[in-house]
């Protein structure tokens, strides 16, 4: 029994777990053994103190009901009464737990009976998982509770048995619930135990194994031990899958060590070096010490990686330290980096600091820059202050500022207090805009309490004004009230703003009940276009199709013998085909014939060989109909060789026609170079000479110029076409020059080029700046990661080298 508790505690259920191991440190003596194999762990458990001995009832004949109904009338306190319910739990027969289960559903305190529950599921789960799983899947097994049941029994039989439990959520036909579950148990795994996860993951059908908890697993895992989970990355050979778990993971390494994250990424690639990521490093550094970040992003060249670092750099040091970032202001010069890093600070200020911000406008001068910045600032600090910041504007703005300004902040404070702008809007002495202030305010008013704003315009408004207004009101109430919307729709003006409405309103009406979704369009007024009834039918496909999209697919059979609907069929065939794209292709094949067919089977093929790109090269070349589309061959061999260029290759031998075997062998090697720089170069010493083999040679120089300048220079001579070899041997002695210059020259000096190359490329290193301080110098090892020691004096204790070793 203590076992399933820790498990329960690891899992999350933090209440119930941490009382019932307070009574077992109490009254126990022994332990039970330990949980077999996998035990997942949730954030540490917040256990309530508990003093003193609770004693359960009394031992008599089981009775689940007035054992249970005892529990509630001898102990008024919720840790009481569960102290006593873990005690009844734990001499309940296996065989009973059902019955105590069915008991609990009649306790008439929800919170205390939740927790009761979902210890009850739990040891049902542990001792007989697969009676459990039955049951949480029923219909009325989450009548009346506050949490799903089958959640807690999935992670309970996953935390004993993974792969049985695994086994029986794989079985289950609703996509949505399926992945949900799956979801669940890979993040409780990996958040200790990330090698686990990731085999387990590893061993299920590479159907089922979908790129979604493939990065559940290395965001968990990466939380709490980023370095491993960088290391293991090796495993992941899926080239745009590789990619976007690296930035997660660098991103989660910068939350708790961002100088090593910055180090780290500065030897990557450059194709795996996006201004995103090093943005978002050093908005996680500005978060924990931003004259630090500040201070780092110095080093940046100028550029988009730059631009988007200091962005927020500023937008993080305003809301961690205000004084200090408007400090920091006044050390820049004028120009485009000091009137964007005054925006984003004064917009920070305005929501977490706005006296500041008003301080600052004191000392800066007028001009149009500082009109924008006054109004932006204004209208975001009417948002949480809505009089203080008119009150501001009524001081210190006038003119065309004072309009511009008082515009935006009525905006804003109407959205949050529309009762007081409205009142502001009444008194203010210049009349000339005021209906058109009132029409914002209200309009605003409408998003909080639809039927007081249209009362409100009905008596005050006629005309475009209402209309305007009412359309607000059915806009915002299609949401909350699809049925009050929709009975609204004839006192909206035909035009592009009802169609919009009808549409919105289909998806919401799919959301609730499909069926009766469908009908709703079926019984549109006459006098909607033909056009608008497709838009509401597509997107009452949508939603379905996002929550069982074989149930949509089975539907949409129908629509495809009308032309007109090919745009239903086919977004529903891409949506099929991201879901199950086997599943998908079995259907688009079997739609009847037309252009609907052929634009579902092409977008489920062209999904298809993102997953799986030799069964969707295979299938391609059995169908005489796909092989002899030009177009289809080309975009199956592209998806195919950018996520797994290594098993692409073999395509070429099978390809004629020239020009398709050029463009895959470009794709393959603009993959291949970021995943596997090693087997991509010994495969580029397969090709012929030629334009081809030079566009795939300068793709890797690209790639290696910053990781092994030395490898890539020797392969950038080789390149036949004089303009693209020039590039590429540029760019890496650019890339050299920065880090060590004598060794760049030495290598140019000693390569066989024209006089004119040779002078073009010294005149480069000379012209190169010096290398930032505290960036790293690789270490060579293939497919490794490793730790190299910072710089005296720098912050982290290390800085993790990932490389794919040299390219000879």
């Amino acid at each position: 029994m203590k076992r399933f508790l820790l498990i329960l505690a690891q899992l999350g259920v933090t209440l119930v777990a941490g009382i019932a191991i307070g009574y077992y440190g109490m009254n126990k003596t022994t332990d039970s053994p330990a949980p077999r194999k996998i035990v997942a762990r949730a954030p540490a458990a917040h256990r309530p103190a508990i003093t003193g001995s609770v004693s359960g009832p009394p031992r008599k004949s089981w009775d689940p009901k007035s054992a249970v109904g005892e529990i509630f009338s001898k102990y008024a306190s919720g840790p009481a009464r569960l102290l006593a319910f873990v005690e009844l739990l734990e001499r309940t027969p296996p065989g009973e737990i059902k019955n105590l289960i069915s008991a609990l559903y009649l306790c008439p305190h929800p919170a205390t009976r939740d927790e009761m529950m979902r210890l009850a599921f739990g040891q049902w789960a542990m001792t007989n998982p697969v009676e459990a799983f039955a049951f949480a899947r029923g219909p009325n097994a989450r009548n009346g509770l506050g949490f799903d049941p089958l959640n807690v029994v999935t992670e309970s039989w996953a935390a004993m048995d993974p792969k049985a439990a695994l086994n029986a959520v794989n079985a289950i036909p609703s996509l949505t619930l399926r992945n949900g579950l799956l979801n669940n148990i890979f993040t409780a795994i990996a958040q200790s135990q990330g090698p686990e996860a990731l085999a387990l993951l590893k061993s299920q059908p590479r159907s089922l194994a979908n790129d979604n908890l493939y990065t559940t697993i290395f965001d968990n895992w990466s939380r709490n031990d980023p370095v491993g989970a960088l290391a293991a990355l090796s495993q992941i050979d899926n080239a745009l899958l590789h990619r976007n778990i690296l930035t997660l993971i660098i991103s989660n390494m910068a939350a708790q060590d961002p100088a090593t994250a910055l180090e780290t990424l500065r030897t990557l690639p450059s194709g795996q070096q996006p201004a995103s990521v090093y943005a978002d490093v050093f908005g996680k550094w500005a978060r924990q010490d931003p004259a630090a970040a500040y201070a780092a992003a110095q080093s940046l060249p100028v550029g988009p990686i730059r631009q988007q670092s200091l962005s927020n750099i500023y937008g993080s040091w305003a809301e961690v330290d205000g004084a200090g970032a408007v400090q920091s202001l006044y050390t820049l010069s004028s120009g485009p980096e000091r009137d964007t890093a005054e925006r984003l600070v004064l917009d920070k200020l305005a929501t977490v600091n706005p006296q500041a911000g008003a301080d600052y406008f004191e000392h800066t001068t007028g001009g149009t820059v500082r009109n924008n910045m006054l109004s932006n600032f204004a209208s975001k600090w009417a948002e949480s202050d809505p009089a203080a910041a008119l009150a501001w504007i009524d001081k210190n703005a006038v003119g065309t500022a004072y309009d511009k300004t008082v515009t935006a902040a009525i905006n804003r404070a109407s959205q949050t207090d529309p009762a007081a702008t409205i009142a502001y809007i009444n008194q203010m002495p210049d009349a000339t805009n005021r209906d058109t202030y009132l029409q914002t305010a209200v309009t605003n008013w409408v998003k909080l309490d639809p039927d007081a704003a249209l009362g409100w315009a009905q008596a005050n408004f006629q005309g475009p004004a209402l209309d305007t207004i009412r359309a607000a009101a059915v806009t915002q109430l299609i949401d909350s009230n699809p049925s009050a919307a929709a009975g609204m729709l004839d006192q909206i003006p035909d035009g592009a703003a009802r169609n919009t409405m009808i549409t919105r309103l289909a998806t919401a009406f799919a959301a609730q009940d499909t069926t009766a979704a469908l009908n709703w369009v079926g019984t549109l007024p006459g006098d909607v276009s033909d056009a608008t009834r497709r838009a509401a039918l597509q997107s009452v496909m949508s939603s379905w199709t996002s929550a069982d999209p074989a149930a949509a697919a089975n539907y949409a059979t129908q629509l495809a013998a009308d032309p007109a609907n090919n745009a239903i069929v086919n977004s529903i065939a891409t949506a099929y085909a991201k879901a199950d794209a086997r599943g998908a292709l079995a259907w688009a094949d079997a739609l009847p014939e037309g252009t609907a067919r052929t634009a579902a089977l092409t977008s489920t093929i062209n999904t298809y060989a993102s997953y799986e790109g030799a069964a969707a090269w295979t299938y391609v070349q059995n169908s005489a109909e796909l092989s002899a589309n030009p177009t289809v061959v080309s975009r199956v061999l592209s998806n195919w060789a950018s996520i797994r260029p290594y098993e692409a290759v073999t395509a070429l031998d099978t390809l004629t026609d020239p020009t398709q075997r050029n463009n895959l062998i470009t794709t393959i090697a603009g993959s291949w170079v970021n995943l596997d720089p090693n087997a991509a170069s010994t495969w580029m010493k397969t090709l012929d000479p030629g334009p081809t083999r030079d566009n795939a040679v300068s793709r890797l120089v690209t790639a290696q110029a910053s990781i092994d300048p030395s490898a890539a220079f020797a392969w950038a001579v080789t390149i036949g076409t004089d303009a693209t070899r020039q590039n590429g041997m540029t760019t890496v002695v650019q890339q050299w020059a920065r880090k060590d210059p004598a060794a760049a020259a030495s290598a140019v000096n000693a390569a066989t080029l024209s006089d004119a190359e040779r002078q073009q490329l010294l005149q480069t290193i000379d012209n190169a700046p010096n290398v930032p301080t505290g960036q790293p110098t690789p270490l060579l090892r293939s497919g490794q990661v490793l730790i190299k020691p910072a710089p005296a004096g720098a912050s982290s204790g290390g800085a993790i080298i990932i490389n794919g070793g040299s390219l000879d």
